[in-house]
């Protein structure tokens, strides 16, 4: 479906409708979706109508929406247009198209009943801590898969958008702009710890709930590096990490289907 934007396009729009049957938030059409891949999120449905508020209900299928956009400004961009987008442009439909924010949606029901008051929700620390771990996951996981993105041929990443908007002060290089990434993921996530305290000080009587759902996001971010170095996916694992923590990614190596191998033409290769 990748490359067929109008069967992705049907997709999307009956996922969405389905979705919003399911949770209670519209009346329910006299024939179900076709594709029993959507059809399976009527037991995730009858979970939230069961456990969630419709103000929570409508706040994950928000999320729902924005991915659904994220995922179809990305496809839109990939197969209609020959120019890179900027990073303002990029990072409007990466941080939907990542569904971090579906995961948060669904703290609360993951946590067994916690139930947030609206004004924290509301509140613009809340929107930055919700904003940071998507921008953590996502930016990272744009390095973790950066070999198997060159090994692709994919462009349309956090690194080489970078490099191509020339925000990486010279002298550009994929070193410079793997750096780049390091510090503002570091940033964000002072920024994330910054405004938890925030709340926890502004919000004390929800203060437990508060704790552990930030600490909830916390975990989704180290979570992610503990998958990222377990799964074959990305062509990296623990081997590949250093004492100091740092991880060494090979761009010499392809990686196709989480298997590394040496690209043609490599100093190594050639050795061989």
């Amino acid at each position: 479906m990748g490359d067929d934007l109008e069967s992705a396009q049907t997709y999307r729009f009956e996922t969405i409708q389905f979705v919003k049957e399911t949770l209670g938030l519209a009346p329910r059409s006299p024939t179900p979706p076709a594709n029993k891949i959507i059809r399976n999120f009527e037991v995730v449905g009858a979970a939230l109508r069961a456990a969630y508020t419709p103000a929570q209900r409508q706040r994950f299928f928000a999320e729902v929406d924005r991915f659904m956009a994220g995922t179809e400004a990305e496809q839109r961009r990939r197969l209609l247009s020959r120019d890179l987008p900027t990073l303002h442009q990029f990072w409007e439909y990466r941080l939907g198209s990542s569904a971090v924010n579906i995961c948060t949606a669904l703290i609360e029901y993951a946590d067994g009943g916690m139930a947030l008051p609206e004004r924290v929700w509301d509140d613009a620390d809340m929107h930055t801590v919700l904003r940071n771990t998507n921008i953590h996951l996502s930016a990272l996981n744009d390095l973790y898969s950066l070999k198997k993105e060159v090994a692709n041929d994919a462009v349309e990443s956090l690194v080489p958008i970078l490099l191509a908007n020339r925000v990486v002060a010279p002298p550009s290089s994929v070193p410079a702009a793997v750096e780049h990434v390091a510090r503002y993921v570091a940033d964000r996530s002072a920024e994330l710890d910054e405004c938890a305290e925030r709340l926890l000080r502004r919000y004390p009587e929800c203060e437990a709930d508060l704790r552990r759902f930030v600490d909830n996001c916390r975990c989704m971010c180290t979570g992610n590096r503990t998958w990222s170095l377990s799964t074959g996916r990305y062509g990296i694992n623990q081997h590949d990490v250093r004492p100091d923590g740092s991880i060494f990614v090979d761009l010499a190596e392809l990686c196709v289907k989480g298997e590394p191998e040496r690209r043609p033409g490599s100093p190594e290769e050639m050795a061989c």
